[in-house]
């Protein structure tokens, strides 16, 4: 799922169809743009969606975050919420084949960071935060040749 701010940027969006990723925007889900984020993070959970954000406070607010936590979402999350939308597209389009990897391996929860490069960094997985194992997500080759590079 897409959030709000994301979910009406065309080219964020081009560039998700363009990794060919399926997602659903608040709209499609029947949620209004303004839902809070407890109950938001409660019916990612419940549909077992992924969630792409640029929302900080959902990984820094403590309800916000226990919200997701306890649904079990797994979370990307942009570090900078001033990005434009070809930049969104941008560090997208790098990051999707390391952030296809998380969904497909990480347990959930988990939060991600997309670095406005592209670097994607996992934040907290299944059992808390990685602090002094926090590094870059490194795709293994056989999943990059398996998804045409």
């Amino acid at each position: 799922m897409v959030d709000a701010n994301h979910g009406s940027t065309p080219e964020l969006l081009r560039a998700i169809n363009a990794a060919g990723i399926a997602y659903r925007t608040l709209r499609e889900c029947g949620l209004e743009r303004n839902t809070q984020d407890g109950p938001l993070l409660r019916a990612i959970g419940k549909r077992g969606y992924l969630f792409l954000t640029a929302d900080k406070s959902i990984r820094r607010n403590p309800l916000e975050f226990l919200a997701g936590t306890e649904a079990k979402v797994g979370q990307f999350a942009f570090t900078n919420n001033n990005m434009n939308g070809g930049d969104l597209a941008s560090a997208f389009a790098t990051a999707s084949r390391a952030l296809i990897y998380l969904a497909e391996t990480e347990e959930r929860p988990f939060i991600a960071s997309i670095g406005k490069k592209g670097d994607v960094r996992l934040l907290y997985d299944h059992k808390g935060p990685v602090q002094g194992r926090t590094v870059r997500v490194i795709v293994p080759r056989a999943m990059k040749s398996s998804r045409g590079s």
